[in-house]
């Protein structure tokens, strides 16, 4: 094999080790949504996220990794559980509350 040839040959791995890099990186944050996906899916504004995180009022559990913020899915979607509304319960027909 001519040295062109094998140097060809290099380079062909490492593209071909490049997109499985990808892949794995993928599969790492597969649990993870970016901010500004996770603003569309809460149907609020990247600033309002923002907000909330600064606040402390938003999903907890995020990550930044660079300039990025990422948060786990199922974190997300606890959150959103612990702030469904409770049911209230009807009072039948004629019961009052009693006002003290």
């Amino acid at each position: 094999m001519s040295e062109r040839e094998a140097k060809r040959r290099q380079q062909q791995s490492e593209q071909d080790s490049a997109p499985e890099e990808r892949r794995r990186q993928r599969a790492i944050l597969a649990a993870y949504i970016a901010e500004p996906e996770a603003a569309a899916e809460l149907g609020v504004d990247k600033r309002t996220l923002r907000k909330w995180r600064r606040l402390g009022t938003g999903p907890p559990g995020w990550v930044k990794i660079g300039r990025c913020f990422y948060y786990r899915i199922e974190t997300i979607e606890a959150w959103l559980r612990n702030r469904e509304a409770k049911p209230v319960r009807k009072r039948a027909a004629g019961e009052h509350a009693l006002i003290t």
